[in-house]
């Protein structure tokens, strides 16, 4: 069956289109048809004025009414639409979703930064292995927030949604006591493990791979990290756009981006970031399936 997903972030909206089925091995299988992304860049007003304008509600109402035409056009059978950080935290979020829904018939859920974690750990907690002593760290760096959890022998051990993201680093809004925070609470709840290994997701860390491991290698050493930020800042937004072939909102938010990912390999001890390509929208796919349709 089809299945779709609306990932409403601060930096990028997606929508991804999925079919999902069970093989005769009982397996679910999932194919991605179909992923659009749009640069719409809530967190730009969110957390710099404390809401989203009318142009960006605009921005977001047209994609939602795209979105809305492309699902009926696939014979979407069932969708989840999740606005992340800069929802959360614009005053005007609750009258963007009543509008957005009344425009569009789009129903979007604000969810918590815990959720989130959760949706995106869950996307690929089964290509993990369980070996005692290792432990891995699920780390979703946003625009607006970084998504940590930790997970060791089958079971979520803490986990922790931050206000450090992309556009709140671009925009100076992130303190040197937030960041204290997160280097205590990673070296707190990392110390009892033997090993700990990184798992990211989202577009940023793909980019890195991409960029900076060979082809089919399913991890990035943490030890490239600082070399690959220093080679990014060599380079002018424009140039990483023409040079690298970033996208222009991918340009300047993979430093600070960078920049997160370093600090918590350094503080959480983390000697290899496997990066699975998996991220929110492939977490509720499988959510949406997971409590509607499997084993119906």
């Amino acid at each position: 069956m089809k299945l779709a997903a609306i990932d409403i972030g601060s930096n990028a909206v997606r929508l991804l289109l999925a079919q999902v089925f069970e093989n005769d091995e009982g397996e679910v299988e999932v194919n991605k048809d179909t992923l659009l992304r749009m640069p719409i860049r809530l967190g730009e007003e969110a957390f710099t004025d404390g809401n989203i304008s009318d142009h960006k509600l605009e921005m977001l109402t047209q994609s939602m009414l795209a979105f809305q035409l492309i699902m009926n056009v696939h014979d979407v059978k069932n969708y989840r639409a999740c606005a992340t950080s800069a929802m959360r935290e614009a005053s005007n979020s609750d009258f963007i979703v009543n509008h957005i829904k009344k425009q569009t018939g789009i129903a979007i859920e604000v969810i918590r930064g815990l959720e989130e974690s959760e949706l995106v750990f869950a996307a690929f907690s089964e290509q993990l292995s369980h070996d005692k002593g290792h432990a891995y760290l699920t780390i979703d760096v946003g625009g607006g927030s970084t998504e940590t959890l930790l997970y060791y022998n089958g079971e979520v051990v803490d986990e922790y949604s931050w206000d450090i993201g992309t556009l709140r680093l671009l925009n100076d809004q992130v303190t040197e006591a937030t960041w204290n925070d997160m280097k205590k609470w990673l070296r707190k709840v990392t110390t009892p493990f033997r090993v700990v290994y990184g798992v990211g997701s989202g577009g940023n860390i793909i980019k890195i791979k991409n960029l900076y491991t060979k082809p089919g290698k399913k991890y990035i050493p943490s030890s490239m990290l600082p070399l690959a930020y220093k080679h990014l800042s060599s380079f002018t937004i424009y140039e990483r756009i023409k040079q690298l072939g970033l996208k222009p909102d991918r340009a300047d938010v993979i430093i600070p981006a960078t920049k997160i990912y370093l600090n918590v390999c350094q503080w959480a001890k983390i000697n290899k970031i496997f990066v699975p390509q998996l991220g929110l929208s492939d977490g509720i796919i499988n959510h949406l399936y997971e409590t509607h349709y499997l084993h119906r």
